[in-house]
This record gives C-alpha cells, sequence and structure tokens, in this order.
C-alpha cells in the first residue's frame, strides 16, 4: 500500500500546472475588455481568451528613436491566444493601412521582451503593417485558422520554429508586400492555407518570401494572382507539395536560394511556372502539371535526372510533344550523365532536409 501511494504521489507531481484562463470581451462580461490588459496580467502559461468584436487598443513599445504600436505584445515565456473566430474576434483598425501608422502590428513577439512559444489561434488581423511579426529569436510560433488582409506583411515568422495552418491571406496595403515572410529561420511550416491578392497588383507584391531559413515545408496551399508565389532566396531550402499556383504576372515559384524539391504541384495562368536567378539554386521537380503560361519552354538542362537514359528521362516528361493542343515543352537535353560530387541533387536529397 505504501508502494502504492508513493507511486501515485510521484505521477501527480510529474504533471505540469495548468495555466490560468482569462477572458476578454467588449461588453464587460469578461476579466477584462483590452487585450493588453489581460496579457498584462498573464503569468507564462496562461491563455487569454478574446470574445467577438473589433479591438484597436493601440500600446506603444520600444524607446526613442524605435517606437511602434502593436494590439497585443507578448511579454511572456509561453502564451496561447484564441479568438472567437477568424470572422468574429478582429484586431487592427477598420481603416486601410497608410505610412502615417508606420511600422505597427496587431500580435508582436519578441525575445528582447521575454517571449519564448507563442499560440495565436482563431483571429482576424486587419490594416496593420504586420498583422503578427515574430522578432528577435523567439523559440516557437503557432498560427492556426487566422485570417489576414490589409497588410504589409499578415506574418512575419521569423521565430526559430514557426508554423502556420489553415490560414486565409487576403488583399495588400498599397507598398510592396508578402503575405507571409520567413527571415532567418530554422523550420518553417505552413499547410492548408489561402493566399489571395489582385490580379495586376499596383506594385510588385508576392505571396511568400522565404530567405535565410534552413528547412521550409510548404503544402496543401493555394496562391491566386499578384506578382509572384513563393520566392526562395539567400541559401534557404524549400520543400513545396500538393499545392496550385494560379494567376502570377511572373512567376508560380522563384529559386534564388539553394535547394527547391517541388511534388506534385499545379501551376497555371504565369509567365513562367518556375523562375531560377543566381548559379547556385537547384531544383528537385516531381509530377508537377503545367499550363496556359506565357514562356512555352521550361529549362531544365543540365541537370542530373536521376538516370543516363534519355529514353528513360523522356519517359517521365509528359509535355508538348505528347499533348501539341497544350504546347509547353521540358527542355532537359543536355543533362548531367551522373549528380555533382558532393552535392544533394535528387528529390530524395532535398526532401531528406526535412526530416
Amino acid at each position: 500500500m505504501r508502494m502504492s501511494i508513493c507511486l501515485v504521489a510521484c505521477m501527480c507531481l510529474a504533471i505540469p500546472a495548468i495555466g490560468a484562463t482569462w477572458h476578454v470581451a467588449k461588453d464587460g462580461s469578461g476579466d477584462f475588455s483590452v487585450i493588453q490588459d489581460a496579457v498584462n496580467a498573464a503569468a507564462s502559461g496562461d491563455t487569454i481568451r478574446i470574445g467577438p468584436g473589433r479591438y484597436d487598443d493601440k500600446h506603444l513599445i520600444g524607446n526613442p528613436p524605435w517606437q511602434q504600436f502593436a494590439r497585443i505584445h507578448v511579454v511572456q515565456q509561453q502564451l496561447t491566444i484564441v479568438g472567437a473566430g477568424q470572422d468574429r474576434t478582429v484586431i487592427g483598425p477598420a481603416q486601410a493601412w497608410t505610412v502615417i501608422q508606420g511600422d505597427d502590428s496587431g500580435a508582436y513577439v519578441s525575445g528582447y521582451y521575454g517571449a519564448a512559444v507563442v499560440r495565436i489561434e482563431e483571429l482576424r488581423f486587419e490594416n496593420t503593417s504586420k498583422g503578427v511579426a515574430s522578432v528577435n529569436g523567439i523559440d516557437s510560433l503557432l498560427v492556426a485558422r487566422c485570417s489576414f488582409g490589409g497588410h504589409r506583411r499578415g506574418v512575419d515568422a521569423s521565430a526559430a520554429y514557426s508554423e502556420i495552418g489553415g490560414c486565409r491571406f487576403e488583399g495588400a496595403a498599397s507598398t510592396s508586400y508578402s503575405h507571409l515572410g520567413s527571415f532567418s529561420a530554422d523550420v518553417l511550416r505552413v499547410d492548408g492555407c489561402t493566399f489571395i491578392l489582385d490580379l495586376q497588383p499596383p506594385v510588385p507584391q508576392q505571396h511568400m518570401t522565404i530567405q535565410s531559413t534552413a528547412g521550409a515545408e510548404v503544402s496543401n496551399c493555394t496562391f491566386l494572382n499578384g506578382t509572384a508565389g513563393i520566392v526562395v532566396t539567400v541559401g534557404s531550402n524549400a520543400l513545396i507539395r500538393e499545392c496550385r499556383f494560379d494567376g502570377q504576372s511572373q512567376g508560380g515559384v522563384a529559386n534564388g536560394g539553394r535547394r527547391i524539391a517541388i511534388e506534385r504541384c499545379q501551376f497555371t495562368r504565369q509567365r513562367s511556372a518556375l523562375d531560377q536567378y543566381g548559379t547556385q539554386a537547384i531544383w528537385a521537380v516531381d509530377n508537377i502539371h503545367v499550363s496556359d503560361v506565357t514562356l512555352a519552354t521550361l529549362d531544365m538542362t543540365n541537370n542530373w535526372w536521376g538516370t543516363a537514359d534519355p529514353d528513360s528521362i523522356q519517359a517521365w516528361i509528359y509535355d508538348g510533344n505528347d499533348r501539341p493542343e497544350d504546347p509547353y515543352f521540358i527542355q532537359w537535353d543536355p543533362f548531367l550523365p551522373g549528380p555533382l560530387p558532393a552535392q544533394k541533387k535528387s528529390l530524395g536529397g532535398v526532401k531528406a532536409l526535412f526530416r
């Protein structure tokens, strides 16, 4: 009996304490009516639940000359923020963003102020320079089932690990823009999101920028209109699979980074499906469908295809040679007879970066 009691006691000690839940309501029925008041009261590990309505209470961050406004400024090591639904709880002003607002944000998450692990769910962010801004080395950012509109950047995902799932990005401020940006990150995962821009934006606007990111994985997403779909640059690695790109005025995916693997994706109504700039970019492309593009030839010469048999390579390609009514062609010859030394050129080699 003593052993059983001791075992139960040890198990109880091993269970972490559950954080408190704070409620924010516009009608005064919650613990607070202003979100930042709830954030200031919360301890690390707590959850803040925000009721329906628009919340545009601005709070100044920083010291002169660097200062900006945020509607939510996370100062805890761990915090979860949950709205009443992306069509019910709105963060930000009703008026369109202008340069007078400066670099303000809906939610500001920074390791400099103590934030490390932050989860944001079921909110809509509108009309700020950035919807969610994570900067200065936080460990983990999760954004789930949120929507974003009218920003210069919807999510600035600069955490070591960022996961964006089930979100909708639409519209943009009238400046150069990307819906989602990952900068100097270790891992970025984006799944099940929809990105929408104007068919002919007034300035160059792209849906996603991946820069200096060791491993990015984008899956099950739709990218509509804009200038470009995904731009990978500055030594980044990306795996893009089961996505649809439609209506970009330039390219669906641009590679100026290091390695991109693309699987089971659809490209239509672009100048070109795939763009490359720079000499260090490596592609691994498997089972993509391209239609209605301006540039009728995809240059994939001087690549290693996993075989030195030209008949096998041609058999893997279905293009205008097989379907004359869809005159888009893959130029693959000349090809390399083998992989370059010490370089991962195959699809499996690039995919291994994400395991």
